[in-house]
């Protein structure tokens, strides 16, 4: 935009189209050019970034199971029912107690 003439710039700016300057599209414009360019300077310097391959949705959902198998292998009685009620939604009856 610096490039440009200033006599070019002024008539931009001069124009009015409703309550923006053309100069204010032609700048909006170069930005949005600018920003989806593959040669603007910020692009290149992205480094990819390496995508983690572990499912951790796997994993939470079998700590997830692993923690009810463990609790349903307690001989604890109605602490176990509460406990399970609280912390255990999914599997969560009227009420324990």
């Amino acid at each position: 935009m610096l490039e440009k003439p200033s006599e070019k710039i002024q008539e931009l700016l001069q124009k009015k189209s409703s309550q923006y300057t053309e100069l204010d599209f032609y700048i909006l414009l170069m930005i949005k050019l600018n920003a989806h360019s593959k040669t603007s300077p910020w692009d290149l310097e992205i480094v990819d970034q390496e995508y983690d391959s572990q499912d951790t949705e796997l994993i939470m959902l079998q700590k997830y199971h692993q923690s009810l198998e463990i609790m349903d292998s307690l001989e604890i009685g109605q602490e176990k029912d509460i406990f399970s009620w609280k912390f255990f939604p999914v599997f969560r009856k009227k009420h324990p107690f």
